[in-house]
């Protein structure tokens, strides 16, 4: 019976141990958490100054992008004509229609036309220009005041 009680005793010191030292580690763990916490909500409240900053810029550019804008722009430029969509010289009659129905479509969805489309027509337009240079007599200027009349 001494025995047992000496182990009961043994056992209860023990989880006192245990328990002082887990409500220290639970002090720490709280205040840890309070620190974490107060760094996400000031993380959050940057993201939510940045967010409204972003905002305030892409409503800028809508107003910027806007029709009436862009309508007050090209009046100031002096044109009249909005609504025409232009035909390269560049190209041949078919790639001209090609191009006129994707001009439209993008019109229509109001998207940009893909950077590997835009490459692909700065590379055709170049290897035209190329063709059109070369296809080209060469005109070489002749100073005629230098010439002697026969």
């Amino acid at each position: 019976m001494d025995i047992l009680k000496k182990q009961m005793e043994g056992m209860e010191a023990n989880i006192l141990k245990h328990q002082e030292t887990l409500s220290k580690q639970l002090s720490d763990v709280v205040k840890d958490l309070v620190a974490w916490r107060e760094r996400i909500e000031g993380e959050i409240s940057s993201l939510k100054e940045g967010q409204t900053k972003m905002e305030a810029r892409i409503i800028g550019v809508e107003e910027k992008l806007s029709h009436g804008s862009i309508k007050d722009t090209l009046l100031k430029e002096g044109r009249t004509k909005f609504n025409t969509i232009l035909v390269r010289k560049d190209l041949t009659r078919q790639e001209q229609a090609e191009w006129k129905e994707k001009s439209k479509a993008r019109a229509v969805k109001g998207t940009g036309a893909t950077s590997s489309e835009r490459m692909a027509t700065r590379l055709s337009k170049r290897k035209n220009d190329y063709e059109l240079d070369s296809q080209q007599p060469k005109l070489h200027r002749v100073d005629v005041t230098s010439m002697q009349m026969n």
